[in-house]
């Protein structure tokens, strides 16, 4: 191997540039791609010494050494243990240099050594064939033993940089190198293509190949992820469908949100679904705001209203609702999980209580967390107290906190570092140590218990706020504690809180998180409109973290009036936005839904009228008919925890199930009466038509059923061709979405 090393002395120190293999300058996009060592440095370091976790550990990473199926599993493999995709170099190192006596490491003949003979398989390798002897990386290697294999630490990755840093295309397929420079504590630069570890959103669409050039081969939005170390760079890929649609232009936006997402839609070259029907905007509404269909009558003036601004005024008349605040009061609930709470119902009935209150007062949402954070006292008397209560432990609180406050997965660095993100173990039990004080009796307290053990140092956990490092926090004057994280958390600036919040509160209006699934924010998952989710966070804080204010811009947007039919734009992804979704309606929201169609709630007895399930905290009075809807029953993992129609089960309750029949065909039902009445079939058809889908039957629809439904038939037939009608209505696609 030849190596050729340049230097010049000047008043900044010694530069230098150390090529392997030939003078390429990685920051030259035409440089020709290879088995390239480039360093370069300003700084008084040799750039040639190894660094065991700068420069080892990313390559048995990037041959996959230790992914979870291999040596980094929990338990290792063939004795040999590495930790997940290099999360732990110390323990890395020990294994590699310290373990069996050395035996891994032939300071004699680096060349035999054991950790090189298994992946280059000149000994058999379970793993196959992971190293080419002849590659830079072995060489790497080599070297680092022959030098005496030592664990110095020289530099650390202090940053990743990708060229370009996000890619528009127009053609497909398409080839685009990338530079990728990765920038060290020491001053050293170095081109990474051979180091760095590549994954995709879709490989089959986007992907990077072993030397740095991205493919694309499907259009759409795409991410590659660029991963060296403890550093991760997505790099956004939008690639244009091939023929631009007619209508871009047919809908003008109506604010921020539908600039952000039309202006994706137009580079894309993909449709928009027209605005839709007025009958379907209330019916959506209405949903949304209430979990509830739009009363009979109120659909009537809606309709025949041709007042400008109408829809404006029907959003503002449900955000002043009653009915409002007792569903979105639950939506909270739910985003904090308290539906899962299987004891104690007057603790959560105390805490969904509290929450009501405080969203009548259009209190800001990062002052009810604070107060949720620092609450104390009896928790079946002072609701927020009760919060503390909905985890059993320290640990289960950190990963909750994280999850539903932050939208982050901490709980992946509980055992290791997050493979996928910034989390390390000392984030997750740093967070725990600061929930560990917490006293979860009936009477909580912030202070009393004792401290964690750190499973990796088997020493008193340090209480850290998550992101920041140990040294940092250590040196620190002020103490890591439960106030601490409050604040810090409920700041104004703090980078995952509001983002979050509002994350989730356009999932439950748009189907789809910006960010999706809500409680995955990572690097590797970024969003899908990055723009769009800074300016509705920006806009959140601008308007005092209160919940109407962004419910309001959020349904005031064409995104969200946009039709789900007739349009060429359905058949797309629905992370674009380019039409509306399919939603398929909750459980507890479609067992309202039929209730109010049918008139009956016989999932309660004796029946409430003013009582809805989706409004209710305590929901075991309608649990038999819940579950049978898919809802999750309380205390135990779901996916979904309020279930919906998309489940094979749902499907059979609502086809054959006690649920939906027995309402239908009950004599103290809504059809029942309309009968008894002499309601004529068609007006009855009419009528329901207007409950169940919030809009006046088509002629072809009543054309039919005026041919099934005759005035002459015998009351016994005529009642059984009605239920029929209805069970239909309830089961069309129509009915159990809110489209």
């Amino acid at each position: 191997v030849l190596w050729l090393v340049l230097a010049v002395v000047s008043e900044g120190g010694l530069s230098t540039q150390a090529v392997l293999g030939g003078p390429t300058d990685p920051r030259n996009r035409d440089a020709t791609y290879g088995a390239v060592e480039v360093y370069e440095s300003n700084a008084m370091v040799d750039p040639m010494a190894i660094d065991f976790a700068a420069n080892i550990v990313p390559i048995l990473t990037r041959a996959g050494c230790n992914a979870a199926d291999c040596h980094g599993g929990a338990a290792g493999r063939g004795g040999f243990r590495l930790s997940l995709f290099g999360g732990d170099p110390e323990l890395d190192y020990r294994s590699i240099a310290l373990e069996l006596e050395q035996r891994r490491v032939d300071l004699l003949i680096p060349e035999q050594s054991l950790v090189l003979a298994k992946p280059t398989e000149l000994l058999e390798h379970g793993g196959g064939r992971r190293l080419d002897s002849e590659s830079s990386a072995v060489a790497t290697i080599v070297r680092w033993i022959a030098n005496g294999a030592s664990d110095q630490r020289i530099r650390s990755l202090v940053r990743l940089e990708i060229e370009p840093q996000r890619v528009r295309t127009e053609t497909l397929p398409q080839k685009i190198p990338l530079t990728i420079i990765a920038h060290y504590s020491d001053g050293t630069q170095k081109d990474v293509r051979d180091l760095a570890v590549y994954t995709s959103t879709d490989d089959t669409a986007a992907r990077i190949e072993d030397d740095g050039t991205l493919m694309i081969h499907r259009p759409g939005m795409h991410a590659v992820m660029v991963r060296l170390a403890n550093r991760v760079v997505a790099v956004p890929i939008e690639a244009s469908y091939a023929d631009p649609p007619s209508d871009v232009n047919a809908i003008r936006p109506n604010n921020f949100i539908d600039e952000q997402i039309f202006a994706t839609l137009d580079r894309l070259r993909v449709p928009r679904a027209a605005l839709c029907d007025d009958a379907t905007y209330l019916r959506r509404i209405t949903l949304d705001l209430t979990g509830r269909l739009p009363d009979i009558e109120h659909v009537r003036q809606f309709m025949q209203s041709d007042e400008l601004g109408k829809r404006e005024q029907e959003l503002q008349r449900l955000l002043d609702s009653q009915a409002f605040l007792d569903y979105w009061t639950m939506q909270l609930a739910l985003m904090l999980r308290m539906d899962s709470v299987t004891t104690d119902v007057a603790g959560v009935t105390a805490l969904h209580a509290w929450l009501h209150d405080q969203l009548t007062q259009d209190r800001p949402w990062n002052e009810i967390v604070r107060e949720l954070l620092l609450a104390e006292g009896d928790s079946q008397t002072v609701g927020p107290a009760y919060f503390h209560r909905l985890v059993p432990d320290a640990r289960a609180q950190a990963e909750y906190v994280s999850e539903t406050l932050m939208g982050v997965r901490l709980a992946c660095a509980n055992c290791h570092n997050h493979p996928l993100d910034r989390w390390t173990q000392d984030d997750y039990h740093g967070l725990a140590q600061i929930m560990a004080p917490i006293q979860r009796g009936s009477v909580v307290r912030l202070e009393g218990n004792g401290p964690l053990i750190h499973p990796r140092t088997g020493k008193f956990a340090v209480a850290k706020l998550p992101g920041m490092s140990l040294e940092t926090q250590l040196a620190g004057e002020d103490v890591a504690d439960l106030r601490t994280f409050a604040s810090w958390l409920t700041a104004r600036d703090n980078p995952y809180f509001a983002r979050a919040f509002v994350n989730r509160v356009w999932q439950r209006l748009m189907r789809l998180g910006l960010v999706d699934p809500v409680v995955d924010h990572r690097v590797t998952n970024p969003p899908s409109h990055p723009q769009l989710l800074q300016e509705l966070t920006e806009y959140f804080d601008a308007h005092q973290m209160e919940l109407r204010p962004l419910i309001r811009v959020i349904c005031e947007s064409a995104s969200y009036q946009r039709s789900g039919i007739g349009a060429e734009a359905v058949n797309l992804p629905d992370r674009y936005y380019a039409s509306a979704p399919r939603r398929p309606l909750s459980a507890p929201v479609l067992l309202d839904a039929v209730s109010d169609v049918t008139g009956l709630k016989t999932w309660m007895q004796p029946a409430d009228p003013s009582a809805r399930v989706a409004t209710m905290i305590d929901r075991r009075s309608a649990a038999a008919s819940l579950q049978a809807f898919g809802a999750c029953p309380k205390g135990q993992a779901c996916s979904t925890r309020e279930g919906g129609i998309d489940q094979l089960a749902s499907q059979l309750a609502l086809l054959n199930g006690e649920v939906l029949n027995r309402p239908i065909a009950d004599s103290n039902g809504r059809l029942a009466m309309l009968l008894h009445d002499n309601v004529p079939p068609v007006e009855i058809v009419a009528e329901f038509y207007l409950r169940a889908l919030g809009r006046e039957v088509r002629e072809s629809e009543l054309d039919f059923w005026h041919r099934e439904l005759s005035d002459t038939m015998e009351t016994a037939e005529l009642r059984e061709k009605l239920e029929d009608f209805v069970w239909s209505l309830l089961n069309s696609s129509e009915f159990v979405n809110n489209r």
